[in-house]
């Protein structure tokens, strides 16, 4: 009964829960890198300083601070750029090793007869 049990659960609820257990890896490693944020705020200016904003300011200051803006929106394109393509390649490598583990969790309680049947044919040939 309880062996049935096992099995029950095993190739049932079981494999349900590891499911799941790859989506929530796959969804706490998008939401580690923040893709969403990344992606929605890729142009927006990064860490800036000294760019002031508004007021009438001759032409040279106007002109400076649409330089400094514009650098550190390039700028802050590019990092989230990089972090952006870290992230993906962190979520694809959860969601492959996860793709992976669902495949072989099936075959696992086929472990121990495989090698009862491999240490039974080792003792023969030996």
């Amino acid at each position: 009964m309880l062996f049935t049990s096992f099995f029950q659960w095993w190739y049932g609820l079981g494999w349900r829960q590891q499911v799941a257990a790859v989506r929530e890896r796959c969804s706490r490693m998008v939401d580690m890198f923040s893709l969403p944020i990344l992606v929605r705020t890729f142009f927006e200016p990064f860490k800036q300083i000294d760019a002031g904003s508004g007021g009438t300011a001759s032409l040279p200051v106007l002109l400076r601070r649409w330089v400094d803006r514009t650098f550190s929106r390039v700028f802050g394109a590019v990092v989230r750029l990089l972090f952006g393509i870290a992230g993906v390649i962190a979520v694809c490598v959860v969601a492959v090793l996860g793709l992976i583990w669902l495949v072989v969790w099936p075959l696992i309680p086929l472990g121990p007869v495989v090698g009862f049947v491999l240490s039974v044919s080792v003792g023969l040939n030996a």
